[in-house]
């Protein structure tokens, strides 16, 4: 219910007014004492009264009500008495400060004083991202028109850049379409937020889709391909990219796992005279990586000490991150000796290994010859030092026990993060059930879900294929069956692995009982699961689809 209205009374040269229901942070009846200031703007003499009263309003962050005396003031054709004393900064942060952001009265405010300063409009995209209401920030650029102003290129960039972060890419781009329909020329960091936008989108699909799913695949392709062609025709439009530019590049290549592609923007960047910075380091080292090419890597780790070498500027925090980056490269090979020298390099150079460190070191250890014992060596070293574990050296080393078939190791270290007051995420859970999946412990299994739950964690496709996957190799296309339904009663879409994995697993059922009664029950399963997965966007591969 909306607030009453303020009913001002003059009294002494101070404002007397009382406060209708819904605003119980001031007294009725009190007197308001605020201090008038200017923001430079010229026209109207000021009513001190309602300057008061508007100050007042706003310390007690009585958002609403002071939308409705502009209102008020807009009717009487009155709005010069308050509007040029009105610091709008001041107003925007006092509404960051409310819980929920009061974004439509926000908007309303902007509307209603008509201050002509675009830079409102910058600060109302801040105010949208910090309420999760992008949509109305993709409204600004008209909402300029409508005021009588024309967009310009800081604000479609700030709401670009908005989108971007969010991984947007369909709405940072239509919003460069009515950028450029709006005759408003871009720059470099539009251009920047532009690629942004696709590789932020990239990580979301690598990290949340599975590598057979071919449509997520050809949306990775189709956003590698979108960056690189807006790269061109940035330089078609001779606007020069910046590192900024060049690092968000290498980072689609990164997510695209395209290393000749990511190799050609290296040479550009050299070829430009741009330096490379600690994220370039580190984004080509982690795609070597990726790629299982860590010997590739190795020219650019040795180039960045050399650099880091002479510049002082280095501060630890980066240090560590192109450390790490060097040290995951080698997991994938588990070169153990490149790995290790460079932890000494980095303890050379003074830079202090923290608890990403020694997660990578961990994981490569447990791809090389020593395995688990190595990495447990690396937590009591660690441990030594004074560094605390974190969550991802837990989650690390509930991981290998997980591929060693060490379950109750695996609990065991579960139960140490929980006792150090770590809160678990994804990645823990998931080690945890296949530590019990791949020890056919499947009531174990099945009881991390609701540990899951209980930690408010949603169970990923993830987790569910590890319990479908094992539940399948036990021969229990029953749980199998129940696991997928309980999927799909939370709002999991099915990807094409589990499609495929769930059809699979009642193939071997039907083989099983052929000429037995309960082939004719598990025939018309089959065609549930296969219907509901086509409807819900996903289906199986044709190869499945024939061994049916």
């Amino acid at each position: 219910e909306a607030p009453a209205l303020i009913e001002g009374k003059r009294s002494q040269g101070s404002v007397l007014y009382s406060v209708g229901k819904g605003a119980a942070s001031l007294k009725p009846n009190t007197r308001v004492k605020a201090t008038i200031v200017k923001n430079g703007r010229p026209g109207g003499k000021g009513n001190t009264d309602v300057v008061q009263a508007y100050g007042e309003l706003l310390r007690n962050k009585r958002i609403r009500e002071i939308v409705q005396l502009l209102l008020d003031l807009q009717k009487e054709d009155t709005l010069d008495t308050l509007v040029p004393f009105i610091q709008y900064k001041h107003f925007y942060s006092v509404c960051r400060k409310c819980w929920p952001i009061p974004l439509k009265e926000a908007l309303l405010f902007t509307e209603v004083c008509d201050l002509r300063d675009k830079r409102m409009f910058t600060q109302l995209v801040s105010l949208c991202k910090a309420a999760d209401r992008l949509e109305e920030a993709f409204k600004l650029p008209s909402m300029t028109k409508r005021m009588g102003m024309k967009p310009d290129t800081i604000l479609y960039t700030s709401v670009i850049g908005a989108f971007a972060a969010r991984g947007d890419s369909n709405a940072a781009f239509e919003l460069y379409a009515a950028m450029k329909e709006d005759d408003v020329k871009p720059n470099e960091f539009t251009f920047a937020s532009l690629i942004n936008a696709c590789s932020q989108e990239m990580r979301v699909l690598k990290k949340t889709a599975d590598d057979c799913d071919t449509n997520a695949q050809r949306r990775l392709k189709y956003l590698e391909d979108r960056a690189c062609g807006t790269m061109e025709h940035m330089q078609t439009m001779n606007i020069k990219p910046d590192i900024v530019t060049f690092n968000s590049l290498l980072d689609t290549c990164r997510q695209a796992g395209n290393i000749e592609r990511a190799f050609r923007y290296w040479e550009e960047i050299q070829a430009a005279g741009l330096e490379p910075t600690v994220y370039s380091y580190a984004t080509i080292m982690s795609l070597c990586g990726d790629v299982g090419e860590h010997l590739l890597g190795l020219r650019y780790y040795e180039e960045f000490k050399k650099r880091s070498a002479m510049e002082s500027s280095l501060s630890p925090l980066e240090g560590t991150k192109v450390y790490t980056c060097a040290i995951h490269m080698c997991a994938q090979e588990g070169d153990w000796d490149f790995a290790y020298q460079t932890y000494q390099d980095m303890l050379a150079a003074k830079v202090p290994p923290d608890g990403l460190v020694y997660a990578a070191l961990m994981h490569v250890a447990a791809r090389s010859g020593g395995g688990t014992e190595k990495a447990f060596e690396l937590l009591k070293e660690m441990q030594v030092a004074g560094v605390q574990p974190t969550v991802q050296v837990y989650s690390v080393l509930m991981g290998i026990c997980a591929r060693k078939g060490l379950p109750d190791r695996a609990a065991s270290i579960y139960k140490s993060m929980i006792a150090a007051g770590l809160v678990p995420t994804e990645e823990v859970f998931n080690a945890l059930i296949d530590a019990y999946g791949k020890s056919f412990q499947m009531g174990r299994a099945v009881a991390v879900l609701d540990e899951m739950k209980k930690a408010k964690v949603a169970p990923t496709k993830i987790s569910y294929g590890a319990l479908i996957h094992t539940a399948g190799l036990s021969g229990d296309a029953e749980l199998a069956m129940q696991i997928f339904g309980q999927a799909r009663n939370e709002g999991l879409v099915p990807s094409e692995l589990l499609c495929e994995m769930m059809l699979l697993i009642i193939l071997r059922k039907i083989r099983a009982g052929l000429n037995t009664p309960s082939t004719s029950t598990w025939v018309p399963k089959a065609v549930a699961v296969y219907k509901d997965c086509v409807m819900a966007g996903g289906g199986p591969p044709p190869k499945t689809l024939n061994k049916g």
